[in-house]
């Protein structure tokens, strides 16, 4: 980064000596000499003070530089490092202090006595630049005015004193109840417990099965990876404190989650330089640097940032070298203020090849730059530099917005470095500023981009940046935000939006390599492809599940949060996994069939809730044709069916069975085929029963009606209750 020059006097006059990068002001200073510069008798006045002075062949050298630089800024290729002012600062002076010697001669023939080869006409003398009146001549004509004068009062020479251009901050109801009754009732609550158990557990196993299956999971919920792995997954449901704070880590560090997975991973190293890679890790990394502490200095990790892909012909990459090129060059030297609107306007208004000079020296400290960066200008890309060739005045006329986000970059920094010193006692008001500064980090590079489309502003609007790279800029930095403050609900919708081009971006380099591979090669990149695309959608579900938990103010809550988010798992395995088995159990689910009654006007198609138990045998494991291997086929035999009762206390633990009840009333016999739907608690059923007399249970009353045969099919939880063989 440029080192600012100490002021002195020196500095004063000659601001632009050494190596800093200083565009704005050198371009001043060109205006300031343009008349010394565009003098045809230059040369033979620098021969005469070469002669006359300690002005040497560098300092030749340096104004013809300086003079072909300003006859074609872009035509001409300058070592910049070396390019200086300097020699022209000093022939200035010089030829300043020679007239203020001149004009102090007013006796012509006294001075001739001193200076031989003075003009003949006098009016020459005073106008000729080559002329020149060294301190030892004038040393002499002094002596000879005081002795013609009798040491009369010599006037002595002006003193002038360069003014600096300071500017300050700106800131700114229950009956006794039957035997049958109350065994129908605590089975009825058994099998609502079972249920939600199953599902339950089945939705943490298949919440590990999801992040065992997903590499990007893994690396994004690392915490709450380990504890499904490692915690005994029927103590999952308690939500304990190892739980919430395994969720919130893991939420909280989510971007730099995400970081690990883009640059530790082959898969995703050939993202590396992928837009939405770039401008994740640009925002990510930025807002690390400035919440680290210390001398906050996005510049200077600019500045690295861009010299790590400088030799890259990525658009993001050039436009960040833009940006710190002209942050370089606007930044008032010595101080971390910039110029302002009125500053540009004075260096525009003070000579028409002002814009010019000044884009020209841009320029010329990174020329390649302004090659690589090309503008679409009605469907083509044009290279910036001939834009700039034609139209420069309108490029610098262009800069107020990036002049105003600079300036507002500035009291940014002013705001961080407020709090850096109470950064441990107030870590929210350091991370709001911190926040702030990296939101005006991209509204500076934001105006970059607009300033490029200087000749078509209207563009901009369609330029990838503002489609594509600007909002995973601000996607980034929302995540961050939110992650900062907790707010869970935000961080997992803006890191969805940051992820989901990512993932895509992804998506298309696997497809690209589908081309010419074997099928078993084919076969796998398809799978991968199929999860990338799940991903998202399993995110947003475990996530929005997390998020849940976290925003939980009661244990009641945390349980309705995991009753509503669980889905089927775990005993049934046993009829998945075993060759042959035999249990008594049970089928919760909804039916849905045709009801055949004695009465044939009363038949007719039904649905409703069933909960059937009674014996099944089962065939699991084995590779049947049709079926999976972690698919099952089952023979169940209901006897008693106590759907009604296990629908009320689905509904309702708290209030007893209204009125007792009879075994005949839900003795329901009947066959089924079941078929285990694979690796879930799920089985489908199909087979006819007959009904059970009791249809309905209110808190007021039972309902019956008569018997009749079901025919039809059910969607239901494998529950074995108790295994006779397997």
């Amino acid at each position: 980064m440029k080192k600012h020059l100490k002021t002195s006097l020196l500095c004063c006059l000659l601001p632009f000596i050494g190596f800093g990068q200083d565009a704005f002001e050198q371009a001043k200073t060109l205006i300031q000499y343009e008349k010394i510069i565009s003098n045809k008798q230059l040369p033979a006045i620098v021969d005469v003070y070469i002669a006359e002075t300690a002005f040497t062949e560098e300092h030749r050298t340096e104004i013809e530089n300086i003079v072909a630089f300003t006859k074609n800024p872009f035509g001409v290729q300058l070592d910049y490092a070396a390019f200086s002012l300097g020699s022209l600062v000093i022939l200035d002076k010089a030829m300043l202090a020679n007239r203020q010697r001149k004009n102090q001669v007013e006796d012509y023939e006294l001075a001739q006595e001193c200076r031989a080869n003075l003009p003949e006409n006098k009016e020459d003398f005073w106008a000729d630049e080559r002329v020149f009146f060294s301190e030892s001549d004038f040393a002499c004509y002094q002596q000879k005015y005081l002795e013609k004068h009798d040491s009369a009062s010599f006037p002595t020479a002006e003193t002038y004193t360069a003014k600096t251009n300071s500017r300050s901050p700106v800131y700114s109801p229950s009956v006794a109840l039957s035997v049958p009754t109350k065994v129908v009732d605590a089975t009825s609550q058994f099998l609502v417990l079972r249920v939600k158990e199953e599902l339950l557990l089945a939705f943490f196993d298949g919440f590990l099965e999801d992040i065992r299956d997903s590499k990007e999971l893994t690396f994004l919920l690392p915490n709450t990876y380990f504890l499904l792995e490692n915690n005994d997954i029927f103590k999952a449901p308690s939500m304990g404190a190892a739980w919430v704070t395994a969720f919130e880590e893991d939420l909280e560090q989510l971007p730099q989650h995400l970081e690990q997975l883009l640059i530790a991973t082959p898969e995703y190293a050939e993202l590396r330089d992928a837009p939405s890679t770039q401008m994740f890790l640009l925002a990510n990394r930025i807002y690390q640097r400035i919440d680290a502490g210390g001398d906050v200095d996005v510049w200077q990790f600019l500045e690295e940032h861009y010299e790590q892909f400088s030799d890259s012909d990525f658009y993001l990459v050039q436009l960040l070298g833009l940006a710190d090129l002209i942050q370089e060059n606007l930044e008032i030297q010595g101080t971390n203020y910039w110029y302002d609107e009125a500053d540009v306007d004075v260096l525009l208004r003070s000579s028409k090849n002002a814009a010019l000079l000044f884009t020209g020296l841009l320029y010329q400290q990174k020329r390649e730059l302004f090659k690589k960066l090309k503008v679409p200008i009605k469907g083509q890309k044009v290279p910036l530099v001939d834009l700039l060739q034609g139209d420069a005045a309108n490029f610098v006329r262009s800069m107020s917005g990036l002049l105003q986000a600079g300036s507002q970059l500035n009291l940014d920094f002013q705001q961080i470095r407020r709090y850096e010193p109470s950064r441990f006692e107030e870590p929210d008001m350091y991370r709001n500023a911190a926040i702030n500064l990296a939101h005006g980090f991209f509204d500076f590079l934001d105006e970059t981009v607009a300033l490029i489309h200087f000749k078509d502003p209207t563009a901009f609007l369609d330029s990838d940046y503002t489609r594509l790279y600007k909002p995973l800029a601000f996607q980034s930095l929302q995540t961050l935000d939110a992650a900062f403050a907790k707010d869970y609900g935000k961080l997992l919708v803006h890191s969805t939006q940051l992820m989901q081009p990512i993932i895509e971006a992804r998506i298309v380099n696997l497809d690209r390599k589908l081309v010419g591979l074997p099928d078993v090669e084919q076969k796998r990149i398809r799978k991968e492809i199929k999860q990338l695309n799940d991903f998202i959608k399993s995110y947003l579900y475990y996530g929005g599940f997390i998020v849940d938990i976290l925003s939980a103010a009661t244990t009641e809550e945390v349980h309705f949060i995991i009753d509503k988010y669980a889905a089927p798992v775990q005993s049934y395995r046993v009829n998945r996994q075993s060759d042959f088995s035999i249990n008594i159990g049970a089928y919760p689910g909804l039916y849905s069939g045709y009801e055949l009654s004695s009465d044939v006007l009363e038949s007719s198609f039904v649905t409703g809730v069933t909960a059937p138990i009674g014996l099944s045998l089962g065939w699991g494991k084995q590779k049947m044709g049709f079926r999976k291997p972690e698919s099952s086929v089952s023979l169940f035999l209901p006897i008693i069916d106590i759907g009604a009762p296990f629908s009320y206390r689905w509904q309702n633990d708290s209030e007893g069975f209204p009125a007792n009840l009879t075994w005949r009333q839900v003795l329901s016999p009947g066959a089924y085929l079941v078929w285990g739907l694979g690796d879930t608690p799920l089985a489908l059923k199909l087979g006819a029963q007959y009904t059970p007399e009791l249809r309905k249970v209110t808190t007021r009353s039972l309902e019956f009606q008569t018997n009749a045969w079901r025919i039809g099919a059910t969607i239901a939880v494998d529950i074995p209750v108790f295994y006779l063989k397997r």
